[in-house]
Order: structure tokens, then C-alpha cells, then sequence
């Protein structure tokens, strides 16, 4: 189990969330694009505001890391204020 915020997140969730970012590449990143635009804030901001490095941004974002840990997203969508479950949404999904 792991917090987040106020969240509550079991372990099933960092694994359906590996398989779902192998399965649709870059599309995790595609989601932070669209929440750093509504905050109109830049990747860097980004990465110094979670203490993450732009590299590891830029390693997302061309679908190198393919595997990012739970602990990544959670600093990701802890200064985007958004909820861990974003993440797991398809590109198709409408809702």
C-alpha cells in the first residue's frame, strides 16, 4: 500500500501501471504535457519542483523509460495535482 496526498494506492496499481505505459508508450507523457500546459508551467519547473532531473523527463517523454516507478509518478503528480489514476488512462478512453 503507498500514500499519495490523501490517496491511498495498493501495489496492483504501480503494476497496472507499468503494463499500461509498455502497452501505450509515450501516451503517460502525453497526459503530463496536458497537466503542465493547464498549469502553465515548463518541464524543468517540473523536474526541480518533484527533484527529479529533466533527463529523466526527456527519457519519459521518448518512451526510453518504460518502467517508471511508482515513486516518479507520485512526485510527478504530486506538483501537477493530479490524481495517480490519470496516469492509467488509454489515449482512447473518453472517461
Amino acid at each position: 500500500m503507498f500514500i499519495c496526498g490523501q490517496k491511498v494506492y495498493h501495489k496492483h496499481y504501480l503494476d497496472n501501471t507499468r503494463i499500461n505505459q509498455e502497452e501505450n508508450g509515450e501516451s503517460m507523457y502525453k497526459i503530463i504535457e496536458l497537466r503542465l500546459k493547464e498549469k502553465n508551467m515548463k518541464p524543468r519547473e517540473l523536474a526541480n519542483k518533484a527533484g527529479i532531473s529533466t533527463g529523466t523527463l526527456s527519457d519519459l517523454k521518448s518512451g526510453r523509460l518504460k518502467k517508471p516507478s511508482f515513486e516518479l509518478l507520485e512526485k510527478i503528480a504530486d506538483v501537477l495535482e493530479m490524481d495517480m489514476n490519470d496516469f492509467r488512462k488509454n489515449e482512447g478512453d473518453k472517461g
